[in-house]
């Protein structure tokens, strides 16, 4: 405590009690709603504070995340420069260290990112790596720190030979690329690109910049703490501009209806097929072009309405359909969508089937698997032609094993007439060998025909090993692959505006 209270009482702390509150939501937002940067500046302050604030930085990142849904979207992207020092590997532990790991482990639950760049990847803690799903490895010039990739490398699957081959192949604007959404590591070009920038800059060079801004931002921070009157939301359908019509969706049974838009469209993916869907994205103000980039809700065609119930209170719909029309938001749907529309499928590597558009992993082994059409045990298509080919097969084997059978009988009537027509050897009448031609032929065919039933026996065993793992399906041998539909494989079948509560 009294540790604290000369802390507090230092003039050196006067500082820390003026600028900007630390506010991630007023970091990532301007009062209008609009996206912001916010850059945290720490290169003019001792070793101590800078690890300070970074700590006391990220565990407020660490508390906006944990008050957030969860969401396939990216919400916020943390980026830290230089990261040496703040996640260094065990036994180290400086203040940054632990919530810097929790955003690692947690954060992309949120859509919070995390990106952290440094010239040498032994300065980061294993764990920190274990949990990083994009890795960009640039040329790398210590043995100790191929050796840090290379082990998390080849622990993904990859082969010594071929990291090192891979490492080796990178250079100025050539970087290593692990993604664990893909099969694996890749080189990866970037663009050229040219920087004036000369570098850091000084607390001066800050100061000069900043210089005029200090009054705007206390104004704003004053507005943001002041409260706002709320509007009264308007208990009769707003007047929508053509084509839009009312729709309603009941979602929660609830009173207050805010605006969506409802999407049905036609998609098809290469070699896949065609499916259709529906969705209803959140309009919110902004831009059109921004009206597919919140979070879709699945929804029922069959359980949208066109009747209101009653009681029902409207929200505000954005000012840029009330003042534009329909025609940027059908623009931002027939421009955004098709990105919108990405799907993961599954291959499989011994049937060469692929899976439908949303069809999960062990739906689709089960498919695999199950009864195809009349006459088919199991497996599809493809077994049901290995059946026809081991059937085949088996009766060719059948034909050469009773010709195998023949042979045999064959060579031994052919030796018992040599013993019989050379016995007279023996008692001295006869002075030649007859017979021996004709029994060292019969051997010959004999073994030819046997050759020919080992082999169709092996055959027969291999195309019934390769027709087992088509009908005993193993979901876990299926590899992944993202679909992207093009422009033209996007149908809008329907867009209206549905108003969900």
């Amino acid at each position: 405590m009294m540790a604290l209270n000369n802390l507090l009482a230092a003039p050196s702390f006067e500082s820390w009690r003026a600028g900007e509150p630390l506010d991630v939501e007023r970091m990532l937002r301007a009062p209008d709603g609009r996206p912001r940067l916010s850059v945290v500046h720490t290169a003019h302050l001792s070793e101590e504070e800078r690890l300070f604030v970074t700590a006391l930085l990220l565990d407020k990142v660490k508390t906006w995340m944990r008050r957030q849904g969860g969401t396939t979207e990216l919400r916020a992207l943390v980026y830290m420069d230089e990261i040496f020092g703040y996640f260094p590997p065990h036994p180290a532990n400086p203040p940054p260290k632990r919530p810097l790991l929790t955003l690692l482990k947690q954060a992309r639950a949120q859509g919070v990112g995390i990106v952290l760049a440094t010239q040498n990847p032994v300065d980061l803690d294993y764990k920190g790596l274990a949990n990083m799903g994009t890795w960009m490895v640039g040329t790398l010039q210590t043995e100790q720190d191929r050796a840090r990739l290379k082990d998390g490398l080849t622990g993904s699957g990859l082969a010594e030979a071929a990291v090192d081959r891979l490492l080796g192949a990178t250079k100025k604007r050539v970087f290593l690329l692990h993604d664990i959404h893909r099969s694996a590591p890749c080189l990866l070009s970037s663009r050229w690109a040219l920087s004036y920038l000369r570098g850091p800059l000084t607390r001066e060079e800050i100061a000069r910049l900043m210089k005029g801004r200090a009054a705007e931002a206390a104004a704003g921070a004053a507005a943001a703490r002041s409260p706002k009157p709320r509007a009264v939301e308007g208990t009769s359908a707003p007047v929508l501009p053509a084509p839009l019509r009312h729709c309603y969706f009941s979602r929660y049974g609830g009173e207050m209806a805010d605006p969506h838009v409802l999407v049905k469209y036609a998609v098809r993916y290469k070699d896949v097929g065609e499916s259709v869907g529906v969705r209803a994205y959140p309009l919110t103000e902004g831009a059109a072009a921004e009206a597919v980039e919140g979070e879709p809700l699945a929804l029922d065609e069959s359980a949208v309405t066109a009747d209101a119930p009653a009681n029902l209170r409207y929200g505000d719909l954005p000012g840029w359909l009330t003042s534009g029309g329909a025609k940027g938001l059908e623009k931002a749907l027939r421009d955004r969508l098709p990105d919108k529309l990405g799907t993961t499928i599954f291959l499989d590597p011994v049937t060469k089937a692929a899976s439908r558009p949303g069809e999960t992993r062990e739906a689709f082994g089960a498919r695999l698997a199950q009864v195809g059409q009349v006459g088919q045990v199991g497996g599809g298509a493809a077994a049901e032609k290995l059946r026809d080919t081991i059937e085949k097969k088996k009766r060719d084997l059948a034909v050469r094993e009773q010709d195998l059978a023949g042979r045999k009988n064959e060579k031994w009537m052919a030796i018992g007439s040599a013993v019989l027509q050379n016995i007279a050897l023996f008692t001295g009448r006869k002075r030649t060998i007859t017979g021996a031609g004709t029994v060292l032929s019969k051997s010959r065919i004999e073994d030819t025909a046997e050759a020919r039933v080992e082999a169709l026996r092996t055959e027969v065993a291999e195309l019934e090993k390769e027709l087992g793992a088509h009908t005993d399906v193993d979901p876990a041998r299926f590899t992944e692959q993202v679909l992207l539909p093009g422009k033209s494989g996007v149908k809008l079948l329907r867009y209206d505006l549905v108003w969900v509560y």
